[in-house]
This record gives structure tokens, sequence and C-alpha cells, in this order.
């Protein structure tokens, strides 16, 4: 996976055992925050790296360490 560090700060913010409203407000703001996060850092590395980049991102998935089947169109 291309963020393995935004990956394991997700699940440790949702491994706790009690949720409460702050707290699970807390863990979508932050998630949102990583998603974008990692979503404007892939749109910077596009920049800087070109194609090279984009064949990475078509081989290696995002944030979880699955690869779903994407059908070609």
């Amino acid at each position: 996976m291309r963020h393995p560090l935004y990956f394991f700060s997700l699940v440790l913010i949702w491994s706790s055992t009690e949720f409460t409203y702050d707290r699970l407000m807390f863990n979508v703001l932050w998630s949102g925050w990583i998603v974008l996060g990692s979503w404007l850092e892939e749109k910077e590395l596009k920049d800087l790296f070109k194609d090279d980049y984009i064949q990475y991102q078509q081989k290696v998935p995002m944030l979880f360490p699955i690869k779903l089947p994407c059908p070609d169109f």
C-alpha cells in the first residue's frame, strides 16, 4: 500500500473500545483529514513523477492493503 502510516493511523484512532459522541467526531474528522491529505499528496506526486507514479498507482493500493478488482473499460 502506498500510505502505510496513514493506514495505521486510521487503525489506531478507530481501535478504541469505547465510543462517545466526542470520540466519534474526533475519529470522523481525523479520518477525513487523513484521506484528504493522502489525496492531495497523491496529486502532488503525480505532478512530480508523472507517468512513473501513475503506473505505480495502478499496481499498489492507496490506503487499504486490498486491491479491489476494477473492470477495464
